[in-house]
């Protein structure tokens, strides 16, 4: 659980930073640039501190992290209310920052030169962020069992979870900005099938008129020899 929770932090830190750049890399207005640096420091921050005080320092010294539960009394460890207000600041801060990231594209693609489609498309490929938050959402509401005292393994399960599902749903969230080529790829492929099909029904009409029209003359002359 001890190398869980750090890895997560880490994974979480670079999933912001590639979202940062990933924004950077196609806006080149001031004030939008200035937004990210701000989202991608405060997030960074918050996120940095909570990796040393909730993980990597949780108890001073360190081996009490374990041994707190078979009675170790030989040092302090961060309390629960204390963990409780930096995880709310935490998550706050995500679904603030998923706000932005997703609101954002609206002004980035403002003057873009694409048709209504295309820009509909990119907006929510862009904007796919927001569902990142909804994981952030539910931490939210599962943090208070962090205060809880006893078995801390048993008792804020709900956020081990929440806390496992962060980095995952984070990086699906920020992969659908390159899945447009893809879509895209897909509806030529269905419109191709879609014409073959068809100019193959009207291939197989005309065949069909020929052969009757074919017929049809056959019978007249053998009624009506010349």
């Amino acid at each position: 659980m001890y190398a869980n929770g750090v890895f997560i932090y880490i994974c979480i830190i670079c999933l912001r930073f590639s979202i940062f750049l990933l924004f950077l890399r196609i806006t080149k207005v001031r004030w939008q640039r200035n937004v990210l640096y701000v989202v991608v420091t405060v997030t960074t921050i918050i996120n940095i501190v909570n990796l040393i005080r909730i993980n990597i320092v949780y108890c001073v010294p360190i081996k009490l992290y374990w041994t707190l539960y078979v009675g170790d009394t030989n040092g302090v460890c961060v309390s629960a209310k204390t963990m409780s207000l930096l995880f709310y600041a935490q998550y706050i801060i995500a679904v603030l920052a998923d706000l932005i990231t997703s609101v954002l594209p609206i002004f980035i693609m403002k003057d873009w030169v694409l048709n209504r489609r295309g820009k509909h498309v990119t907006y929510g490929l862009l904007g796919m962020g927001i569902f990142a938050s909804g994981v952030a959402i539910a931490m939210i509401v599962v943090n208070p069992t962090a205060a809880d005292t006893g078995d801390y393994t048993y008792t804020a399960y709900a956020v081990f979870v929440c806390q496992g599902l962060e980095p995952f749903v984070g990086i699906l969230a920020a992969s659908f900005s390159t899945y447009r080529p893809l879509f895209r790829s897909i509806g030529e492929v269905v419109s191709r099938k879609r014409q073959g099909g068809s100019t193959t029904g009207s291939s197989s009409s005309s065949t069909k008129v020929t052969n009757k029209i074919g017929k049809h003359n056959l019978s007249v002359a053998e009624v009506d020899p010349v």
